[in-house]
């Protein structure tokens, strides 16, 4: 059976709804959401829960600030101030973020220490947590983007950065900071499972993002994640003059890798190219990359040609 001390974020958040005291302090929670005038009546248990030998009945604990923070904001955060000391790990409660960001612009110092340990924590989970509120936090401008990227991160904690980066892409008010998270991303770790994500979704707007696309697919993670430009081009509604730029940008990549690689997407290659060919049928420039690409397909793969002049014969 694991100790207290190296049970994960989520086995604790189980254990506060499966003991009598973490259930009390959850009737808490509703009682103060339906009838915040009775709060002062709970103040002196809230302060002493906070020494509870069991860490699990903290999580319940700092559900009782979140309604708290409506009644007595000053009393809110010295709860939660005092169970981020105690016990880092509450960061893996439900709403942890929504008071650590209400909260973070009081004390900076304070928090963004408690983060940095969180991140470097041996506790899988809190790391994840740490490193996600981490994120947001550069996103909405109160963290420097070299406070984080100078953090020893792990792969999976990149990973999850990049993920953090691609969901708050499509708002305006933070894609410069996810341009800036996802370019330092793919300069330090070219394996980011999670950057297909940003081609896979409605988070990009061609006209407006394909600088960003060439320039990721020039970068080390142009071999890995261009398969996914192929298939954005397959499935969205794009330009001539802006296809033709990523499609040629695609296979520069694949041609600056070894021979073999330009066969595995060559299927995908060949769709494109018939596509921009009857998208571009009346513009001179698109017709000549077409041309362009489909010379650079000939010289790297003969056998390719075969099945893109039959497509084109159909079109």
């Amino acid at each position: 059976m694991q100790k207290n001390d190296e049970l994960c974020c989520d086995d604790l958040l189980q254990s506060s709804i499966n003991c009598a005291r973490g259930c009390a302090f959850e009737a808490i929670t509703e009682l103060l959401w339906e009838h915040p005038e009775n709060a002062e009546q709970f103040k002196a248990a809230l302060e002493y829960s906070v020494e509870d030998k069991n860490p699990a009945v903290l999580f319940s604990v700092l559900h009782c600030a979140v309604p708290m923070y409506n009644i007595d904001k000053t009393f809110s955060k010295i709860l939660f101030d005092r169970l981020l000391t105690r016990d880092l790990r509450i960061l893996g409660a439900q709403q942890a973020w929504d008071l650590l960001r209400l909260f973070y612009k009081s004390a900076p110092g304070f928090y963004a220490q408690r983060l940095k340990t969180a991140i470097q924590s041996p506790v899988d989970d809190l790391k994840k947590y740490a490193v996600r509120m981490a994120a947001s936090l550069v996103m909405m401008g109160c963290w420097q983007l070299e406070d984080l990227m100078s953090l020893p991160l792990t792969e999976q904690q990149m990973d999850a950065v990049c993920r953090q980066a691609i969901i708050h892409y499509k708002y305006d008010e933070t894609r410069t900071y996810c341009e800036q998270l996802l370019r330092r991303l793919t300069d330090n770790n070219p394996k980011l499972p999670s950057l297909s994500l940003l081609f896979h979704q409605d988070y990009l707007q061609t006209s407006r993002d394909q600088n960003f696309i060439i320039e990721l697919l020039g970068k080390r993670c142009g071999g890995i994640i261009v398969k996914d430009v192929l298939y954005y081009l397959k499935t969205n509604d794009i330009a001539a003059k802006d296809y033709s730029k990523i499609l040629f940008a695609a296979c520069k990549t694949l041609l600056e890798q070894e021979t073999r690689s330009m066969r595995y997407h060559v299927n995908d290659l060949i769709f494109c190219v018939a596509q921009l060919f009857r998208l571009g049928k009346d513009d001179k420039d698109v017709l000549n990359q077409c041309l362009d690409i489909w010379d650079e397909m000939y010289h790297t793969y003969p056998l390719s040609v075969q099945p893109l002049a039959d497509l084109l014969e159909q079109g």
